[in-house]
């Protein structure tokens, strides 16, 4: 099925000649007609290296030199949120490996990643949502009704499992080596809650209901 044409358009130009694209000749006349014609043009990205001159203040109330966190940084990286995000977003949603993901940010950013700081970023990343992840889990062990599932994994060649429980605002992402009850229990739900699944034996005694 053929993409419908985009109805709106970041830019204009026009397409002129000063010779005729036929034959070559000068004696062209521009004419009332023309021709429209959509074209989506991909540009790539960069990126750029910023040097933070970071001002350190002295706290009269503490009595301590404090300096200000970087409002837009991964803490003890040296990439920025934006980075760390596509890098755990490459790793996760399209299950690529470490040494893949430096491959592509050198093809596509002239950027040289090594597969030990990809897996340090996430580490980093990991830490610094830790807070927001557990809220996430939170929600979902007090919610009424949570819909549950579980898939393969791959990673670095070996087989893991990818957990989900999902209620109507939130879902929860968990991977994990096993595949089995003790696992699924892990999640300690509400007393009262109902599980909605494929009824997978796992599941058994993990809620008051299926």
């Amino acid at each position: 099925m053929r993409n419908s044409r985009p109805k709106v358009h970041n830019k204009e130009r026009d397409i002129t000649a000063k010779r005729c694209p036929c034959c070559g000749g000068t004696r062209i006349t521009k004419k009332k007609k023309k021709y429209f014609r959509t074209t989506i043009h991909i540009k790539f990205p960069t990126f750029e290296r910023i040097l933070n001159k970071i001002w350190a203040y002295y706290c009269l109330g503490c009595k301590k030199e404090v300096v200000p966190k970087l409002p837009d940084a991964l803490p003890g990286s040296k990439f920025d949120l934006n980075t760390a995000i596509l890098i755990s977003v490459l790793f996760t949603g399209f299950n690529m490996s470490g040494r893949r993901i430096s491959e592509l940010s050198l093809t596509i950013f002239s950027l040289d990643i090594s597969p030990a700081t990809v897996s340090n970023t996430l580490q980093r990343l990991k830490d610094y949502l830790k807070e927001d992840y557990k809220k996430l889990e939170e929600e979902i062990q007090k919610a009424l009704f949570v819909h549950r599932d579980e898939i393969g994994w791959r990673k670095n060649g070996k087989l893991n499992w990818l957990w989900v429980a999902s209620i109507a605002q939130t879902v929860y992402f968990k991977i994990t080596l096993k595949r089995n009850t003790k696992t699924a229990r892990s999640l300690k739900l509400d007393k009262d809650c109902v599980t909605i699944s494929d009824a997978l034996a796992v599941y058994n005694k993990t809620s008051k209901q299926q």
